[in-house]
């Protein structure tokens, strides 16, 4: 088996170094740059939950997908990301899956009529009326698997932009860019959905460095 961390590492050095001018809307001052870019490399397995969630709801996971989609960062797209993202944290009302469906782990949209939900539902709802309500390009949507400060499993949105990835999460009010989720939320990456491909996940990392170790780590010999 051979892993192809390497095919990441043009694209992301080229993203580090552009520079651009933000928006700022609906007070708050983000200020998204190519540098904040989650990095991806190989596939991995995807969650359980979005296995099963895309047989159920098959139409949410067989959008039109073309290639390098991005969410122009702007004022009108800006706000329209905020209202979504606070909106929705605060109409989902929070149920772990095993008090909700009686199991583990199951992912769904909450609707008016049952709007309890845990971390991976609240990334399913804004996912949903991003693309369906607002023509937001399904590509750069991106559900994403991260650990907490504890360890503990947890579900972002990733939003793509051309200016950078933005991260929208029912533990955060505000909006932060990869970097500011890493220092402020503590947060570490594990596998995000493909923007190629809404049936492939793959490995996420916070920098080249970790891509890096990860790849030296996994070719060396054991002992």
């Amino acid at each position: 088996m051979t892993r192809n961390i390497a095919r990441s590492f043009p694209a992301a050095l080229a993203l580090l170094t552009w520079a651009h001018n933000m928006p700022v809307a609906r007070g708050q001052n983000l200020q998204p740059a190519p540098s904040h870019l989650l990095l991806m490399g190989d596939q991995t397995k995807p969650p359980i939950g979005w296995q099963v969630f895309c047989r159920r709801y098959e139409a949410e996971c067989h959008h039109r997908y073309p290639l390098g989609a991005a969410i122009t960062f702007n004022n009108k797209n800006w706000n329209i990301l905020v209202d979504v993202n606070k909106t929705v944290n605060g109409f989902i009302k929070p149920a772990a899956d095993i008090d909700h469906w009686g199991i583990i782990d199951q992912w769904d949209i909450p609707t008016a009529k049952d709007p309890r939900g845990d971390c991976e539902d609240y990334v399913l709802k804004k996912r949903h009326i991003l693309i369906e309500e607002h023509g937001f390009p399904a590509p750069a949507l991106l559900p994403a698997i991260v650990r907490d400060k504890d360890g503990t499993g947890h579900a972002v949105l990733l939003a793509r932009t051309d200016r950078g990835d933005v991260v929208l999460d029912n533990q955060q009010k505000e909006i932060l860019t990869w970097p500011q989720s890493f220092k402020t939320m503590q947060y570490k990456p594990v596998k995000a959905l493909s923007p190629e491909n809404e049936k492939i996940w793959l490995e996420a990392w916070r920098t080249l460095e970790e891509m890096r170790v990860a790849q030296v780590a996994f070719s060396s010999p054991a002992p």
